[in-house]
């Protein structure tokens, strides 16, 4: 019912006219107006219980000269909100809700005003106190006073519901741009005064929310292309930084229109302790590719992206958490790699086969040469050896790409601490983000190590070698003798033993396990370090799946066979000194 529905404005009435009073504007109003609509309004006004629809939707406790003053500046166009202010709340709220669906004036921000007034006074309507200023008038006009507050709540209610509905079809004709900074406006400063206002939550979900869905469809695959378009273009060696940067930038204006048209959504959501899914959706698109553009050594456009994500989508906690550790690990990496750039290229005179090196890009020695990007396994370590004219530490190097291998050995430790420190700068973070890919995938690095459990050995005397799978919070892994030690902490006999010089790519596992419980563990290394099946598909990759790792599975027969030499020569000796 509005206003100019509302019986008591047909007739010209007023909630303290008696009976008799009513009939007489009947008459009157019959006049001028369908003696039907006059009869109807008569009807609605002199039964209680139909009143009570009537008197919610008036100006409940409002003197006759206010009532005027607001029909006056309807009929008129007109808006005057100081005048709105001492009314009671419900009195109000159905002034402000004829003003804004009628034909007054209204600028953007007095339309804006009277949106954030309702939501304000929507959660404050109190049905006790509608009770109260109804019964006074009641008590005047000589109607019956309402005794059943829960009939005052079912009114209201009803009011509420068709004064939202009213209000959403207002707003609805509104163009989009129109519509967005009103709703930007009046959500940002929900935000700021810290309550929770149900109506623009309503608001939101109920046509803001439907304004958006007709444009997402061509927002999504604006954001999709422009995501594409960089991709190719920095996969192709001939695009220049500059282009690639021009796209970056043209792509950050897309990402700000898609933030601004979310915005109202976002800051709703977060209000009501939610998260916009389709921003977070966004945002790992957008979080991806400044995880590619970082693997094809554009740190400084995948850094200026994932700030941007972070600055745009702070309305969503979980991407602010996880772009933050992004821009983080990117910064390090941004470190590392200028640290590397002084400190990878070295050179050492060997004793006998010349010049070891790394430089310019691959590794050399004796006449061989490696690309470093083409290294897929590293091996090296250190033994003693004694006995003969080359006793003492030895030092071992082994690299190997899938044609070629470079194996180096008796560097002085000197050269040895320091090529080994440059060859892990080159390849290792490189090989580190394969094994991840490899287990990200649900593949095993070596058979031995899984995504979110390991394989662990029992070795027996004189059984064949039992093997059993434990959770990554079951073991611990450390380092000593040469090898890398992964026990079980239940039970120590379970446990795998892999030699830096034996296998390849130890040292890489090794770093693996130490960063993923450094960073607390957890159930899964590749959630741990935030990467996806999705993700790693899309990375050059690396078999580290066979050949499975040998444990000494069949250690046993050795065992027994050593057993049965030594009865051999015990029955030996036995049989010796009986014939004596």
């Amino acid at each position: 019912m509005t206003i100019k529905e509302n019986p008591f404005y047909v007739l010209g009435a007023t909630p303290r006219d008696n009976r008799q009073k009513i009939q007489e504007l009947v008459d009157e109003k019959s006049l001028e107006l369908d003696p039907s609509v006059c009869s109807e309004a008569r009807a609605v006004l002199t039964n209680p219980r139909r009143r009570l629809t009537a008197e919610i939707s008036w100006f409940p406790g409002v003197s006759i000269r206010n009532i005027n003053k607001i029909l006056n500046d309807l009929d008129n166009g007109e808006f005057d909100p100081d005048s709105l202010e001492k009314l009671s709340p419900l009195a109000r709220f159905n002034a402000l809700v004829a003003y804004l669906t009628s034909d007054a004036k209204l600028s953007m921000k007095d339309t804006e005003s009277v949106i954030f007034t309702l939501a304000q006074i929507h959660d404050t309507i109190k049905s006790d106190s509608i009770l109260t200023i109804i019964n006074e008038d009641r008590s005047v006009s000589g109607f019956p006073e309402i005794t059943d507050l829960s009939s005052v709540q079912d009114e209201l209610s009803e009011l509420k519901n068709q004064s939202i509905h009213s209000l959403q079809s207002f707003l609805l004709k509104l163009n989009f741009d129109r519509l967005n900074k009103i709703m930007l406006h009046l959500m940002d400063k929900a935000v700021k005064s810290n309550t929770p206002f149900m109506l623009l939550d309503d608001i939101i979900d109920n046509v803001y929310s439907l304004a958006v869905q007709k444009n997402l469809d061509g927002i999504k695959a604006n954001i999709a292309n422009h995501i594409k378009t960089i991709q190719d273009a920095a996969t192709k060696s001939n695009t220049s930084k500059t282009k690639l940067k021009s796209l970056v930038d043209e792509f950050l204006v897309e990402l700000e229109n898609f933030d601004n048209i979310m915005q109202p959504i976002q800051l709703s959501t977060q209000k009501r302790g939610l998260e916009h899914d389709i921003t977070i959706d966004v945002a790992q698109d957008v979080r991806e590719l400044g995880m590619f553009l970082a693997q094809k050594d554009h740190l400084d456009l995948a850094e200026i992206l994932t700030e941007k994500i972070k600055e745009l989508f702070v309305e969503v906690g979980s991407v602010e958490q996880i772009t933050e550790r992004d821009l983080q690990a990117i910064r390090k990496i941004s470190r590392d790699v200028e640290a590397y750039e002084k400190s990878i290229e070295c050179s050492f005179s060997h004793k006998w086969n010349g010049t070891l090196s790394i430089s310019n890009g691959y590794v050399s020695y004796d006449g061989d040469k490696i690309k470093l990007d083409d290294i897929i396994n590293i091996r090296y370590g250190q033994t003693w050896v004694v006995g003969g004219w080359d006793s003492g530490l030895n030092t071992f190097v082994y690299i190997e790409s899938p044609d070629n291998y470079i194996r180096v050995e008796w560097l002085n430790m000197v050269d040895f601490n320091k090529f080994t420190t440059a060859l892990w700068k080159a390849v290792g973070p490189r090989l580190v983000t394969a094994c991840l890919d490899q287990l990200a995938q649900g593949k095993s690095l070596y058979g031995f190590l899984y995504d979110n459990k390991v394989k662990l050995f029992k070795n027996n005397a004189y059984a064949p070698t039992e093997s059993q799978f434990f959770k990554l919070d079951e073991v611990k892994a450390y380092s000593s003798n040469g090898m890398l030690h992964v026990v079980s902490k239940d039970d120590p006999t379970f446990k795998a033993e892999l030699s830096y010089q034996e296998y390849d790519n130890i040292h890489v596992i090794d770093a693996l396990l130490r960063v993923f419980y450094q960073r607390g563990g957890g159930t899964s290394i590749s959630k741990t370090f935030g990467v996806t099946a999705q993700e790693a598909k899309k990375h050059k990759q690396i078999d580290f799946s066979s050949p499975e790792i040998s444990l000494n599975s069949y250690k046993f027969i050795g065992n027994i066979l050593k057993t049965l030499m030594w009865i051999f020569i015990g029955l030996v000796f036995l049989i010796g000194l009986m014939s004596q």
